[in-house]
């Protein structure tokens, strides 16, 4: 996963794996917070694309998306 500094849960669902990350590093680390970013497979088998970002609230440098679970069909 490109620029992900942990990766937290990996799940498939619905034919492809999802990962979710913390603290995605932005590019050329030029901005001051570092999202958390939840990964899909994709179609290539390794290539990851963006699928959800979350830059979390206000003062927060660093959002963590942890871990995942299948429940009435939906992740």
């Amino acid at each position: 996963m490109p620029g992900a500094l942990h990766v937290f849960d990996v799940i498939r669902f619905r034919g492809k794996l999802y990962a979710s990350t913390g603290a995605m590093v932005p590019p050329k680390a030029t901005a001051s917070r570092a999202p958390g970013t939840l990964f899909v497979s994709g179609d290539k088998p390794d290539r990851w694309d963006v699928a959800y970002t979350y830059d979390g609230a206000k003062g927060e440098a660093a959002v963590r998306l942890s871990y995942m679970t299948r429940f009435r069909d939906r992740l």
